[in-house]
């Protein structure tokens, strides 16, 4: 299967991921040294099945208060293709990844701002 395949398959798989709430995805489409980094975490979280837990027990209490996340992959002009936004009632959130070797190595939790001023420059 061609890279760019692969990739569009592990934008897809991230934004079905938050819209289940379900981190099964990660499993077999990250590198072992996965970073999760947030604007919104203090320090970054490296590791996959660190990474698996944190989004774990993120995803179990928006799932026990009844909240859901609309993920959609942001379409730009190619500057960071990889880029998606999660939209939480009237919070909106940005995330970019990272690709190694057909595998997610990298996801960036960023603020939306910053994926339209990276969208149109």
């Amino acid at each position: 299967m061609p890279d760019h395949i692969k990739q569009k398959k592990a934008i897809q798989g991230v934004c079905d991921m938050y819209n289940k709430l379900d981190v099964k995805f990660l499993n077999g489409h990250t590198n072992r040294n996965l970073v999760y980094e947030s604007q919104w975490v203090l320090t970054p979280i490296v590791g996959q099945r660190k990474t698996q837990n944190y989004l774990r027990k993120k995803f179990e209490t928006l799932a026990k208060n009844n909240i859901k996340l609309d993920a959609r992959i942001l379409e730009t002009n190619g500057i960071y293709p990889n880029q998606i936004m999660v939209i939480q009632g009237k919070v909106v959130t940005g995330i970019i990844f990272q690709m190694e070797n057909n595998r997610i190595s990298r996801i960036d939790i960023v603020d939306p701002s910053f994926l339209i001023e990276m969208s149109t420059d």
